[in-house]
């Protein structure tokens, strides 16, 4: 029997974050092969109606696109700014039918169809399972839904990640994918800066800021409190670098495994994009889907340097389809 705890009141405050702006907002559920439920958002068009501003549409009335969020967040992360500076409501009053994906294990994606989530094995996963499980998912829900040929992606962090490593293993995936975005990806991690994440990779220690027990706690109104503020603002620029603070969605909860994974690519004599547990290379070069890539100049999780490689891979198999720079960025700042 599922482990369901207050899986429906969660789902109805990310519904008050888009409802009250004035837009549609309903929430899917998907189910994985592998027997995960994830609780999925979508904004079906924007503040002028069904029959408003469309773009032209590919086998559906209009093009779907679906916004994967990064480490320790969740789809709020897509709507939590005013509607001028929230990239799903943008999407929508622009014409798009907006999906926001939840990866297994965060706030919004915590049912299985056979382990309750106190269960150790509902745990182990590490990003290739969204990779490979979630995402291709999630995009044939989408496809039977909506009946469009091709959803475009838009990934930041981890979630760009996830769509690298889907496209690299499965290329034939490019024909039910219009465009891959992936904004600020941590690809071969071999020169990340932020100082959480370079001393967890280096001490393999519980990853406390992303388990349930500390998301409650930050959740719960810890760093509404004034004094001790400047300690969260501390703890958020310690593992993404200097950005804007958003405490009222942030962390969400993933797995041990998860951040394991990226202790692995990490301590790597040499850059390499792997799956868990030393698994096999993704070759970028295999990819046969159009990539976009944004780079942040003061990035420290998607570090420059490591960004020049992803671009010079994927420009290498051909699949580069564009870049976009933004020197004065950190890594949360294309979201919040």
């Amino acid at each position: 029997m599922m482990h369901v705890v207050q899986r429906d009141t969660e789902a109805d405050e990310a519904i008050k974050l888009i409802a009250p702006k004035g837009y549609p907002a309903e929430r899917h559920k998907v189910l994985t092969r592998d027997g995960f439920v994830l609780t999925n958002f979508r904004i079906p068009h924007g503040r002028s109606g069904p029959g408003g501003k469309a773009m032209p549409g590919s086998g559906a009335d209009r093009q779907p696109v679906l916004l994967i969020h990064g480490i320790s967040l969740s789809s709020t992360c897509w709507v939590i700014n005013d509607i001028d500076e929230s990239l799903a409501f943008i999407l929508a009053d622009e014409g798009y039918d907006v999906w926001m994906m939840n990866t297994r294990g965060n706030t919004f994606s915590r049912e299985h169809a056979e382990y309750e989530d106190n269960n150790p094995r509902f745990w182990q996963f590490s990003w290739d399972d969204f990779a490979h499980g979630d995402l291709p998912a999630t995009i044939a829900y989408i496809k039977s839904t909506t009946n469009a040929k091709k959803v475009h992606v838009l990934g930041h962090s981890q979630g760009g990640t996830a769509g690298l490593a889907y496209l690299s293993r499965k290329p034939e995936a490019a024909k039910d994918i219009g465009v891959l975005l992936a904004v600020a990806p941590v690809v071969y991690a071999k020169y990340l800066e932020s100082p959480t994440l370079v001393a967890f990779s280096y001490q393999a220690n519980e990853y406390l800021f992303v388990s349930g027990p500390m998301q409650a706690v930050f959740l719960g109104g810890l760093c509404q409190v004034p004094s001790l503020i400047p300690v969260c603002t501390a703890s958020t620029e310690s593992m993404f670098g200097g950005s804007l603070k958003y405490w009222k969605v942030w962390p969400s909860p993933t797995s041990y495994y998860n951040a394991l994974h990226w202790g692995q690519i990490f301590n790597e004599p040499e850059p390499k994009f792997m799956a868990f547990n030393y698994g096999p290379e993704y070759d970028l070069t295999k990819i046969k889907a159009p990539v976009v890539l944004f780079t942040a100049g003061r990035d420290v999780l998607a570090a420059p340097k490591d960004m020049s490689l992803v671009r010079e891979r994927l420009a290498s198999g051909g699949s580069l389809a564009g870049v976009h720079e933004t020197e004065s960025f950190g890594h949360m700042d294309y979201i919040w």
